[in-house]
Protein backbone atom coordinates (compact mmCIF):
# COMPACT_ATOMS: atom_id res chain seq x y z
CA UNK A 1 0.00 0.00 0.00
CA UNK A 2 1.24 3.72 -0.67
CA UNK A 3 2.05 6.65 1.59
CA UNK A 4 -0.50 8.49 3.08
CA UNK A 5 -0.77 12.12 1.82
CA UNK A 6 -1.94 14.82 3.35
CA UNK A 7 -2.34 18.03 1.62
CA UNK A 8 -0.09 21.02 3.08
CA UNK A 9 -3.50 22.83 3.65
CA UNK A 10 -5.31 20.06 5.57
CA UNK A 11 -5.45 20.19 9.90
CA UNK A 12 -5.03 16.47 11.44
CA UNK A 13 -5.29 16.51 14.66
CA UNK A 14 -2.33 15.44 16.50
CA UNK A 15 -4.52 12.84 18.67
CA UNK A 16 -5.74 11.26 14.95
CA UNK A 17 -4.79 7.92 13.49
CA UNK A 18 -4.71 8.02 10.14
CA UNK A 19 -4.38 4.64 8.60
CA UNK A 20 -1.54 3.78 5.24
CA UNK A 21 -2.42 4.82 1.71
CA UNK A 22 -4.80 7.47 2.55
CA UNK A 23 -5.33 10.48 1.01
CA UNK A 24 -6.38 13.76 2.49
CA UNK A 25 -6.96 16.46 0.39
CA UNK A 26 -6.99 20.67 0.54
CA UNK A 27 -8.21 22.56 3.57
CA UNK A 28 -9.70 19.06 5.16
CA UNK A 29 -9.72 18.58 8.98
CA UNK A 30 -9.36 15.48 10.57
CA UNK A 31 -10.12 16.35 14.52
CA UNK A 32 -9.47 15.36 18.02
CA UNK A 33 -8.94 10.89 18.35
CA UNK A 34 -10.84 10.54 15.10
CA UNK A 35 -9.99 6.79 13.49
CA UNK A 36 -9.44 6.74 9.96
CA UNK A 37 -8.85 3.64 8.39
CA UNK A 38 -6.48 2.38 5.27
CA UNK A 39 -6.59 3.62 1.41
CA UNK A 40 -9.45 6.42 3.13
CA UNK A 41 -9.99 9.42 0.20
CA UNK A 42 -10.89 12.11 2.40
CA UNK A 43 -12.10 15.17 -0.04
CA UNK A 44 -11.43 19.07 -0.41
CA UNK A 45 -13.11 21.13 2.94
CA UNK A 46 -14.73 17.93 4.62
CA UNK A 47 -14.75 18.35 8.44
CA UNK A 48 -14.17 14.41 9.82
CA UNK A 49 -14.73 15.47 13.67
CA UNK A 50 -13.11 14.50 17.11
CA UNK A 51 -13.62 10.85 17.37
CA UNK A 52 -15.09 9.88 14.45
CA UNK A 53 -14.60 6.38 13.20
CA UNK A 54 -13.64 5.83 8.99
CA UNK A 55 -13.15 2.01 8.26
CA UNK A 56 -10.88 0.86 5.56
CA UNK A 57 -10.90 2.65 2.37
CA UNK A 58 -14.02 4.77 2.86
CA UNK A 59 -14.24 7.96 0.33
CA UNK A 60 -15.82 11.37 0.87
CA UNK A 61 -16.24 13.79 -1.61
CA UNK A 62 -15.88 17.75 -0.75
CA UNK A 63 -17.83 19.87 1.29
CA UNK A 64 -18.28 16.90 3.76
CA UNK A 65 -19.20 17.29 7.58
CA UNK A 66 -18.93 14.22 9.90
CA UNK A 67 -20.07 14.94 13.27
CA UNK A 68 -18.34 13.93 16.32
CA UNK A 69 -18.56 10.36 17.09
CA UNK A 70 -19.93 9.50 13.60
CA UNK A 71 -18.86 5.74 12.48
CA UNK A 72 -18.79 5.03 8.89
CA UNK A 73 -18.21 0.92 8.06
CA UNK A 74 -15.77 0.24 5.22
CA UNK A 75 -15.69 0.57 1.60
CA UNK A 76 -18.11 3.62 2.15
CA UNK A 77 -19.00 6.13 -0.10
CA UNK A 78 -20.16 9.39 1.07
CA UNK A 79 -20.98 12.08 -2.04
CA UNK A 80 -20.28 15.69 -2.35
CA UNK A 81 -21.92 18.17 0.84
CA UNK A 82 -22.58 14.85 2.96
CA UNK A 83 -23.69 15.78 6.36
CA UNK A 84 -24.14 13.50 9.44
CA UNK A 85 -25.81 15.06 12.34
CA UNK A 86 -25.70 14.01 16.65
CA UNK A 87 -27.80 16.72 18.25
CA UNK A 88 -31.73 16.15 18.70
CA UNK A 89 -32.36 19.13 20.96
CA UNK A 90 -30.41 22.15 20.14
CA UNK A 91 -31.33 23.62 23.58
CA UNK A 92 -29.75 20.68 25.04
CA UNK A 93 -26.09 20.66 23.55
CA UNK A 94 -24.75 17.61 26.08
CA UNK A 95 -26.80 15.42 24.18
CA UNK A 96 -25.45 13.59 21.38
CA UNK A 97 -26.53 10.83 19.20
CA UNK A 98 -24.12 10.38 16.73
CA UNK A 99 -25.06 8.46 13.84
CA UNK A 100 -24.00 4.60 12.38
CA UNK A 101 -23.52 3.55 8.50
CA UNK A 102 -22.58 -0.16 8.10
CA UNK A 103 -20.22 -1.15 5.48
CA UNK A 104 -20.38 -0.40 1.82
CA UNK A 105 -23.19 2.57 2.78
CA UNK A 106 -23.23 4.94 -0.43
CA UNK A 107 -24.84 8.39 -0.12
CA UNK A 108 -25.46 10.54 -2.89
CA UNK A 109 -25.02 14.42 -3.37
CA UNK A 110 -26.05 16.61 -0.83
CA UNK A 111 -27.74 13.97 2.10
CA UNK A 112 -28.16 14.54 5.54
CA UNK A 113 -28.67 12.14 8.13
CA UNK A 114 -30.94 12.91 11.81
CA UNK A 115 -29.25 12.07 15.10
CA UNK A 116 -28.51 8.64 16.02
CA UNK A 117 -29.93 7.02 12.78
CA UNK A 118 -28.27 3.48 11.78
CA UNK A 119 -28.09 2.27 8.30
CA UNK A 120 -26.84 -1.37 8.30
CA UNK A 121 -24.21 -2.59 5.27
CA UNK A 122 -24.99 -2.11 1.37
CA UNK A 123 -27.52 0.75 1.95
CA UNK A 124 -27.98 3.40 -1.17
CA UNK A 125 -29.37 7.04 0.28
CA UNK A 126 -30.47 8.52 -3.05
CA UNK A 127 -28.88 12.49 -3.43
CA UNK A 128 -30.68 15.41 -1.74
CA UNK A 129 -32.08 13.03 0.94
CA UNK A 130 -33.26 13.85 4.59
Amino acid sequence: MSETTIHPTAFVDPTAQIGKGCVIKAFALIGKNAVIGEGCVIGAYTEVRAGCVLGDRVRTGSKCTLTNGTQVGEDSLLSANFTSTDKPDLHNPSLSLPPRFGARFRAGVRVTTMPGVVFGDDVVVGACSQ
